[in-house]
């Protein structure tokens, strides 16, 4: 049987965005299936109630964190977590997590990069 495909969902761990409760649901989806395997990787902010980790990882998701910080300190620590896991599809959820994961990814080498940007007006410059 070969290996399930891995997938990473990378998002802002502030809980208040839509982008973070639409990767969560990615993630839950596919709690249960044999054929995908999904963690969330949260970047963490100063207000990340870590209370709603606990309880996601308690209803069986796979959740892992990487400090906010500093962006070249997320990007390593992501690139870490990459290395580890080895997905297939990584799956960057907003500004500026798509920055920080593509570098992540393009440094692990994950195959595929993807970026959802879930807002109508962002903040691009």
């Amino acid at each position: 049987m070969s290996r399930s495909i891995r997938v990473l969902h990378f998002v802002t761990g502030g809980f208040s965005g839509g982008a973070t409760q639409v990767a969560i649901k990615h993630v839950r989806a596919v709690i249960n299936d044999t054929e995908i395997k999904s963690i969330l990787v949260l970047r963490r902010k100063r207000y990340t109630d870590r209370q709603r980790i606990v309880e996601l990882q308690r209803a069986g998701l796979d959740v892992r964190t990487v400090p906010g910080w500093s962006h070249l300190v997320t990007i390593i620590s992501l690139w870490k977590i990459c290395r580890e896991y080895q997905p297939d599809i990584l799956v960057a959820h907003g500004f500026s997590e798509h920055l920080w994961g593509r570098y992540a990814g393009l440094l692990a080498g994950v195959p595929s990069l993807v970026h959802v940007e879930h807002n109508s007006r962002e903040r691009y410059t």
